[in-house]
C-alpha cells in the first residue's frame, strides 16, 4: 500500500528466544566499532526492489534497498530547560524519538564523549514538554486479546499435563518461565543463568521421561486403602456334590493415581475354589517347566479359560465403575492395576518352604523366608489362578499379573504377562499408549510393563533392577482387533 515498511521491534537472534522470529543486526561504524542489538520502531522508506526476474513468491526473502529509521532504546527523553539564554540537557538514550527541528534546537555531538549533548541555541519554551516516541501500535488491543487467549490456553495445557503426567507439567512449565524471563530480562545475567539451568533441566527431564528403560521412574505415593474378609458362611451345597459349601465376602477399598476412590465387594465359594485348585493342578503337571515360555503359556492360558466365568462378578464391577466415573481405557487399566497393588504381597511357590530354600539360588527367596514373611507353599507351578487369588487374596508376581490380565482382557484392553528367568520375576504389560517407560512391542502394539507387587507403580514403571528388556519374555498376550 506504500513505499514504506514498519516493525515495532526487530529482535536480535543472539538471545535465548525459543521459537520467536529473529534477525541479525550489524551496523558498522568504521573498521573497529559496530552496533548490534534490538531495533525499535523500525521504518524503511523509499523501498526499491531488486531486478531479479524470479517471482518474489518463490523467494525465502526479498532483497530491497531504501532508507531505514529506527530507535535503539524506547525510554522517553525528558528535556529540562534551566535558563532562558543557554541550557544543556543530557540525552540518556540514543535515538529516542526527539524531534530536534520542531523544538527549535540544534544538537552537536562532542567528539570523545560517550553521550552526546543537546545544546539549545534559541530561546526555549518556558513550559517545556516531555517529548516521547509518537508512534503507537494500532493493533495493541488485538495483541492483548491474543496474549490473554494464549495465557488461558497455556494454563489449560499445563492442567492437562498435570493430570496426565507431572513430568510433562514441569517440563512445559519451565519452558513457559524461560519464555517470560527472556521477555523481561533480555541479555541480563539472570536470563543467561536461567537459560543454562532450563536447558539442563529440560535435558534431564527428557532423558527420564522418554527413556525406554524406566530406571528413573519412581513409585508414586497413593492413599492407603482397606481390605476386609468376612467369615465363611455356610450355604447350600453345590448341585451334584456331597461337600458343604461356604461363601466368603471380600471388600477391597483403594485409590488410583488421580485419587479416585473405589470399593469392590464380591463373594467367593469354597467349592469353586477347590474346583479351580484341582483343574489348575492338572494343568501345572503338564509340559516341561524348564522350557519356561511354552510351559507358562499353556498354564496361564488354561487358568484364564477355566476361571474367567468364575470372576464375572468382579469384572462386572470394574466395567460399571469405568462407566460411572467416565474413565478412558488408560484410567480403567490403572483402576485395575491399583486394585491388585492394594492386596498385600504373599509369596507363592511349589514344594515346601525348606525345599525352596535349599534348592533356590535366589537371595530374595532366602531372605524372605529368613525374615518369616508369609508364603503359600506346595502350589503346583508356583502360581494361583485368578479365582484362587480372588478367594484367598494370597498372591505374588505372576499370580497378580494373571488376575489383572484376565480382568483387562474381559474389558477388551490389550494386556500381556511377562516372565523373566534372569530376574525370577513376572510383571503385567498393558498395550495402551503412555508417555514413556519400559515396553515391549507385541504383534505391532507397544505393551508397557507395570510392577504389581508394590503400590505406586504406574503403567510403564518397572523395578530399577528389572529394566533390561532383553531379559523379559512374553508368556501370554491379548491384542483385541
Amino acid at each position: 500500500t506504500g513505499d514504506f515498511w514498519y516493525s515495532k521491534k526487530i529482535i536480535q537472534k543472539t538471545k535465548f528466544n525459543f521459537l520467536r522470529k529473529t534477525t541479525e543486526v550489524f551496523i558498522p561504524q568504521g573498521e573497529t566499532a559496530y552496533f548490534s542489538d534490538d531495533l525499535h520502531n523500525v521504518i524503511i522508506k523509499n523501498i526499491a526492489l531488486n531486478n531479479d526476474a524470479i517471482p518474489y513468491s518463490a523467494h525465502t526473502f526479498i532483497e530491497v534497498t531504501g532508507d531505514i529509521y529506527f530507535q535503539v532504546e524506547t525510554k522517553p527523553t525528558v528535556i529540562v530547560i534551566p535558563t532562558q539564554d543557554k541550557v544543556e540537557a543530557n540525552l540518556n538514550t540514543v535515538g529516542s524519538g526527539v524531534n530536534i527541528e520542531e523544538s527549535g534546537a540544534e544538537w552537536i555531538k562532542n567528539d570523545g564523549l560517550d553521550n552526546p549533548e543537546i545544546q539549545i541555541q534559541e530561546n526555549p519554551d518556558p513550559n517545556p514538554k516531555i517529548i516521547t516516541n509518537p508512534i503507537t501500535d494500532s493493533n495493541s488491543n488485538s495483541k492483548w486479546t491474543w496474549n490473554l487467549l494464549g495465557m488461558l490456553f497455556w494454563l489449560v495445557f499445563l492442567l492437562f499435563c498435570w493430570n496426565s503426567s507431572p513430568k510433562l507439567f514441569y517440563l512445559f512449565l519451565f519452558i513457559g518461565l524461560g519464555w517470560l524471563l527472556t521477555r523481561f530480562f533480555g541479555k541480563s545475567v539472570i536470563s543467561k543463568i536461567f537459560s543454562f539451568l532450563l536447558i539442563f533441566i529440560m535435558f534431564g527431564i527428557g532423558l527420564t521421561y522418554f527413556s525406554n528403560k524406566g530406571k528413573d521412574l519412581m513409585p508414586i505415593e497413593t492413599k492407603d486403602g482397606n481390605i476386609k474378609i468376612g467369615p465363611p458362611i455356610k450355604t447350600d451345597q453345590k448341585e451334584g456334590s456331597n461337600n458343604k459349601d461356604f461363601a466368603t465376602q471380600k471388600e477391597v477399598q483403594w485409590f488410583d493415581f488421580i485419587n479416585n476412590q473405589y470399593l469392590a465387594k464380591y463373594t467367593t465359594s469354597s467349592l469353586l475354589f477347590f474346583e479351580s485348585q484341582k483343574l489348575n493342578s492338572g494343568l501345572a503337571k503338564k509340559g516341561n517347566p524348564s522350557n519356561i515360555v511354552p510351559y507358562y503359556n499353556a498354564l496361564y492360558t488354561g487358568m484364564v479359560q477355566n476361571d474367567s466365568p468364575k470372576i464375572n462378578e468382579i469384572i462386572k464391577q470394574f466395567a460399571e465403575k469405568a462407566i460411572a466415573k467416565n474413565l478412558n481405557q488408560l484410567e480403567t487399566a490403572e483402576m485395575v492395576t491399583t486394585f491388585v497393588q492394594e492386596i498385600p504381597y504373599y509369596l507363592v511357590h511349589d514344594y515346601t518352604c525348606q525345599e525352596v530354600i535349599d534348592n533356590s539360588n535366589s537371595a530374595f527367596i532366602t531372605e524372605y523366608h529368613r525374615e518369616g514373611k508369609p508364603c503359600l507353599a506346595n502350589v503346583p507351578g508356583g502360581v494361583q489362578s485368578p479365582y484362587e487369588f480372588s478367594h484367598n487374596l494370597k498372591g505374588d508376581c505372576d499370580t497378580r499379573s494373571l488376575l489383572a490380565f484376565t480382568i483387562l482382557k474381559a474389558l477388551h484392553i490389550p494386556a500381556s504377562i511377562w516372565i523373566s528367568e534372569a530376574y525370577g520375576h513376572s510383571i503385567l504389560g498393558v498395550g495402551l499408549p503412555v508417555a514413556g517407560g519400559a515396553y515391549k512391542n507385541i504383534d505391532g502394539v507397544n505393551h508397557y510393563g507395570v510392577e504389581l507387587t508394590a503400590k505406586g507403580f504406574r503403567i510403564g514403571m518397572v523395578g530399577p533392577d528389572n529394566k533390561n528388556m532383553s531379559n523379559w519374555y512374553i508368556a501370554l498376550y491379548y491384542n483385541p482387533h
